[in-house]
């Protein structure tokens, strides 16, 4: 034999007959009841990508306009670009563990 080791447990698989997966997405909707809750935070989810996407886009807007004004080189405009960037990077880790 290959391996001498004895197994430490053993784990009994139990019998999914008892769950019934009959159920339509209709009914699953109607069951859960969704309402006038759902559709204020599809709305507030959707102002928060709004928001997002906007930041990442407003950035091409302003950067010419920065560069002009505080005479930036080609790095201070990469850094420019590249700190919301890091800003989501680090926040998504700080809100991904709290959640």
């Amino acid at each position: 034999k290959l391996h001498k080791r004895k197994l430490v447990c053993s784990v009994a698989v139990m019998d999914l007959d008892f769950l019934h997966f009959d159920a339509t997405f209709e009914k699953a909707v109607s069951n859960t009841g969704f309402g006038r809750f759902h559709f204020r935070l599809l709305a507030l989810c959707g102002l928060i990508y709004l928001d997002t996407a906007l930041e990442i886009t407003i950035l091409s807007f302003v950067l010419p306009a920065a560069k002009c004004d505080f005479s930036m080189y080609s790095s201070d405009q990469g850094y420019l670009t590249a700190a919301p960037m890091l800003g989501m990077v680090l926040g998504s880790y700080f809100w991904g563990c709290l959640a």
